[in-house]
């Protein structure tokens, strides 16, 4: 029963993490594709990007995917069911 539980909490977290890994993904894509100046910088109006973020976000990206292969792992193999051996 515990062991359901946790297998449950362990794929919710990863989906939920997945979901990060989704977005951190996504706003990573979008600093790339800016045109930053000599300076590192990208005006967009009122808002300035600077380019030194965009590594953040790349790595944020790869540490969410791995987190979520680990928690999905770790859900699948908690709930996996015990074979009774043949003694």
């Amino acid at each position: 029963m515990i062991r359901r539980l946790a297998s449950g909490l362990c794929l919710a977290a990863g989906l939920g993490l997945a979901a990060l890994t989704a977005l951190f993904g996504y706003i990573w894509a979008e600093r790339a594709s800016l045109t930053y100046n000599a300076q590192g910088r990208f005006l967009g109006g009122e808002v300035v990007y600077n380019e030194q973020a965009t590594p953040v976000y790349a790595v944020m990206t790869l540490v969410c995917a791995l987190l979520v292969f680990l928690f999905v792992a770790l859900g699948r193999w908690l709930g996996r069911k015990k074979r009774i051996s043949d003694g």
